[in-house]
């Protein structure tokens, strides 16, 4: 499980029995333009070499332009390039390459709800006997099936559009291996930052984004609000392959106004890469250090948010020392507790400086 070091967060020095704290603080990386997403969904009904074809296109002019885009597939898409060696390779150089392969899933009850039963996936954790009238002939398997499928392709899987939050019901399909959400389609869903909800029991961060073929608004709307968005959001958009297929223009479009806005792609970046940006724990505070006899005790606040000031829980602390300015600083210590003691310390040292981070991992 990939863990997310912050380093240089709280430095603390003493000499013998007198302290000297100094603390450091994360910072905000400061932006004149927003972080900006792309995903893909690719639909269970339009697995077909065609459409393919049309994604490998549309990945080339990702790369041209320096978009990074999150692949959100469902397990027909899985099925059909597990199946065939070349569709295989290229997944797995796109995610070489930076791109997410992600997860999408069409929930029963939602898209029942919605009267179109064809756009189901077949996939739920909703026992099969308690499918309405037929509908468990349609049935391929639970979550974790789906998931098996899906994580058998190349990388990791940690990000997911899944509907879900689309009808209760239909929230137990989350599977808990998933931390990040993505939703919406509206315009004013394009802009956000990370907030966190609850799927099945599980904590999810998630952020939303909009529809680029939505009829209501053409893509000079979405230049206008990107324009408009201040730098610690995400603009995020969303499209589908049969919708590029189509009409590649709305693509080919924005694709290239963001190029324009920033041609080296640091502001492009997958679900995962901004999640994982987003929730960077903020710095200790009230941090304090004690000589008990010859014992440093070591004490601070507990970390609650991220930089961005999202709510996050922090797994542990990690304790580093030095015992002089232009020395490395080595790992002493890992506690959940928001206390510390270098036992001893004062018996062969004159000074020491320490360093402690907050780790969330994932």
């Amino acid at each position: 499980m990939k863990k997310i070091n912050i380093l240089v967060i709280t430095g603390l020095v003493f000499m013998l029995f007198k302290s000297n704290i100094q603390a450091g603080k994360n910072e905000i990386l400061q932006r004149d333009i927003p972080l900006s997403c792309f995903v893909v969904h690719c639909e269970p009904t339009t697995a077909t070499d065609s459409m393919f074809t049309s994604l490998q296109e549309l990945v080339i002019l990702a790369d041209n332009h320096n978009v990074k885009l999150t692949i959100d597939l469902t397990p027909q898409w899985a099925s059909m390039i597990l199946d065939n060696t070349s569709y295989f390779g290229m997944m797995n150089d796109w995610q070489q390459n930076g791109h997410e392969i992600a997860c999408h899933h069409h929930a029963y009850w939602f898209n029942w709800g919605s009267g179109s039963r064809a756009t189901w996936d077949g996939y739920t954790n909703t026992s099969p006997d308690s499918l309405l009238e037929n509908h468990a002939l349609y049935y391929l398997g639970d979550m974790n099936a789906f998931m098996d499928t899906l994580n058998s392709l190349p990388g990791t899987r940690t990000s997911g559009c899944l509907g879900g939050t689309g009808h209760p019901n239909d929230e137990i399909d989350w599977p808990p291996e998933l931390l990040y959400s993505t939703v919406g389609q509206a315009y004013e869903e394009a802009v956000s930052q990370p907030y966190q909800i609850d799927c099945n029991g599980y904590t999810v961060y998630e952020i939303s984004h909009v529809f680029l073929y939505r009829e209501a608004f053409a893509v000079d709307s979405l230049k206008t609000l990107y324009l408009q968005t201040s730098g610690d959001s995400v603009f995020n958009v969303i499209t589908h392959v049969n919708n590029y297929e189509s009409l590649p223009a709305p693509v080919e479009l924005w694709f290239e106004f963001l190029w324009l806005q920033e041609n080296s792609g640091e502001s492009r970046k997958t679900v995962t890469e901004i999640m994982e940006e987003f929730l960077v724990p903020s710095s200790p505070t009230d941090v304090e250090i004690e000589i008990i006899e010859n014992n440093a005790v070591l004490s601070w606040s507990a970390v609650e948010t991220s930089i961005y000031e999202i709510p996050i829980e922090i797994d542990d602390y990690i304790i580093y020392y030095c015992n002089s300015t232009d020395s490395t600083f080595s790992p002493l210590g890992i506690t959940t507790d928001t206390t510390f003691i270098h036992n001893n310390v004062c018996d062969l040292n004159d000074q020491m400086f320490y360093r402690i981070t907050a780790e969330k991992q994932n």
